[in-house]
C-alpha cells in the first residue's frame, strides 16, 4: 500500500539490463532535489516484490518507463506499466535503446500513446536531460494533488473504504475544486479518486442529515421539557407566592426586632450621652464648689489675719490704758504728796503765826 511518507518526485520502470544507465539518470535526478524511487534500494528484504512496485508507482508523481528490447519484453515492466496507468499517473517514456515496430504494438498501448524523450547513446544526455526536468515540473501541483489524493484513495480502498479515512472539511472542499477544475487535464482524475470523492461527500451529507435530526430530536424534546417546565412553573408558582409571603413575613418581623434593637441602642447611646453630659456638669459643679471652697479657707485666712491684728491692738491698748493707769496713780501719788506738803506748809506756818 502507498504511504504518504514514501512518496517521490519519480519512479524508474526498466529492465535489469539498462542498469548502468538507470543509474546515471537517478544521481542526475537527485542532484536536483528530486526523491526516485527505483526498485534496487527501495524494496525491503523479503517484501512482497510486485506490491512494493506498484505502491512505488502509486506514491510516485511521475511514471518514468526506460524503452529497451529487454524492458518492452518484461512481464514485469508490462505489469508496471499496466499499475501506472490504472492509477493515470503521469507517463514519460524514455528510449535507451531502440525497438522494432513489431515490439512496439506488441506492448501495451501506453507505450505509443505519450510523447517520447530520446537518451540513445547518440543523444545528447544534458539536452534530453533538460527536456524531461521540463516535463516534469508541467503543472506540477495537479500532479502532486493527484498522488496525494491516491495515496489516500488507496489507502481507504485497501482499509475496506473505512469511514474514517473518508475526506471531510477542508480536505474534501479541496478534492472537489479540484475534480471539478482538473477533471480534463493529465493525469486525469483515476475513477478511484472520483469514487473517494463522492463517497466522502454523501458520508458528510449523511452525518449533516444525522446531525440535523438529532438536532430536531433535541430541539422538541428540549420544547416538551420548557412545556413540562412551565406546567411545573404555574404548580410552583403558588408554593413560591406563598413560600415568598413567608420569607417576607419572617423578613418583616426581623427588620421591626433589627428596628427595635436599633432603637434600644439608640436609647441606650441617648443615656449614654446624658450620663456624660451629667458627669461633665457633676465635675464642673464640684470645680466651682472646689473655687468656693477656696474663696472661703482666704477669707477665713483673711478673717483669722484680721481678728489677730485686732487683737494685738487690743493687747497694745490695754498696755496703754494700765500705763497711762500707773502714770494717773503715780501723779495722783505726787498730787497727794504734794498737797501733804502743803498741808504740813500749812500746817508750819499757822504754828509759826501763833
Amino acid at each position: 500500500m502507498a504511504d504518504m511518507f514514501n512518496m517521490s518526485d519519480v519512479m524508474i520502470s526498466y529492465s535489469r539490463r539498462d542498469k548502468a544507465f538507470v543509474r546515471r539518470l537517478e544521481q542526475a535526478l537527485r542532484q536536483t532535489g528530486r526523491e526516485v524511487w527505483v526498485d534496487w534500494e527501495d524494496i525491503p528484504t523479503g517484501a512482497d516484490f510486485m506490491q512494493e512496485i506498484f505502491a512505488g508507482i502509486e506514491a510516485a508523481n511521475t511514471f518514468v518507463f526506460i524503452i529497451s528490447p529487454d524492458s518492452v519484453s518484461s512481464a514485469v515492466c508490462l505489469e508496471e506499466v499496466k499499475h501506472a496507468v490504472l492509477h493515470c499517473k503521469r507517463f514519460v517514456p524514455i528510449l535507451y535503446r531502440e525497438i522494432t515496430e513489431e515490439a512496439k504494438k506488441a506492448f501495451h498501448p501506453a507505450l505509443s500513446s505519450h510523447n517520447w524523450l530520446f537518451f540513445r547513446e547518440t543523444d545528447d544526455f544534458d539536452e534530453a536531460f533538460r527536456l524531461l526536468i521540463k516535463t516534469l515540473e508541467t503543472d506540477l501541483n495537479h500532479v502532486r494533488y493527484h498522488t496525494r489524493l491516491l495515496v489516500r484513495a488507496r489507502d481507504w480502498e485497501g482499509k475496506n473504504r473505512s469511514d474514517s479515512l473518508a475526506l471531510r472539511g477542508d480536505d474534501l472542499r479541496e478534492a472537489e475544486a479540484w475534480l471539478k477544475q482538473n477533471a480534463h487535464k493529465s493525469p486525469e482524475p483515476t475513477d478511484l479518486q472520483r469514487e473517494y470523492i463522492e463517497t466522502s461527500r454523501r458520508l458528510v451529507t449523511r452525518r449533516t442529515r444525522v446531525t440535523a435530526g438529532i438536532t430536531a430530536a433535541v430541539i422538541l424534546i428540549a420544547a416538551l421539557a420548557l412545556v413540562a417546565i412551565n406546567q411545573s412553573a404555574v404548580a410552583h408558582q403558588a408554593f413560591a407566592a406563598e413560600a415568598l409571603a413567608r420569607q417576607t413575613s419572617v423578613a418583616n418581623e426581623r427588620v421591626a426586632l433589627a428596628a427595635a434593637v436599633t432603637a434600644t441602642v439608640a436609647q441606650g447611646q441617648a443615656v449614654k450621652q446624658a450620663a456624660n453630659a451629667a458627669t461633665q456638669a457633676a465635675a464642673a459643679e464640684i470645680a466651682r464648689a472646689t473655687s468656693d471652697y477656696n474663696a472661703i479657707i482666704a477669707l477665713q485666712n483673711a478673717a483669722t489675719a484680721t481678728v489677730a491684728q485686732g487683737q494685738a491692738l487690743i493687747e497694745a491698748d490695754n498696755a496703754a490704758t494700765q500705763a497711762a493707769a500707773a502714770e494717773i496713780a503715780r501723779a495722783t501719788s505726787d498730787y497727794n504728796a504734794i498737797i501733804a506738803l502743803q498741808n504740813a506748809a500749812t500746817a508750819t506756818v499757822a504754828q509759826g503765826q501763833a
